[in-house]
């Protein structure tokens, strides 16, 4: 429910409002740009923007190269990376019974 002064206040406001923008568009002039400040604008943007692009299309196919030689290099020396597997696998098995399943084996080294 309005009440009759908030009704006024609202109008009122909404005249100052209107009177503050008025005033505010006679005190500032706004010319638009010249075709050639525009164009030149264009033509900055779009140099910039091919400038980015190259630069994200060359880190682009450095990231791919460097994955397609990781998967090459992997796939030619599959059974060295393998036996690398293995020999990781058996030292952390070993090192894990080695510190927590015999810690009086581990004491007796230590002295």
């Amino acid at each position: 429910m309005k009440h009759p002064n908030n009704n006024k206040e609202l109008e009122q406001f909404e005249k100052d409002v209107r009177n503050s923008l008025l005033k505010l568009e006679h005190n500032v002039d706004v010319t638009p740009p010249s075709i050639l400040e525009l164009e030149q604008l264009v033509e900055t943007v779009q140099s910039e923007q091919k400038k980015k692009l190259y630069q994200e299309l060359l880190l682009f196919w450095g990231i791919a190269l460097v994955i397609v030689s990781c998967a090459l290099w992997g796939y030619a020396n599959f059974f060295f990376i393998t036996f690398l597997g293995q020999i990781a696998i058996i030292v952390c098995v070993s090192g894990y019974f080695f510190y927590r399943l015999k810690p009086p084996l581990r004491k007796g080294i230590q002295k």
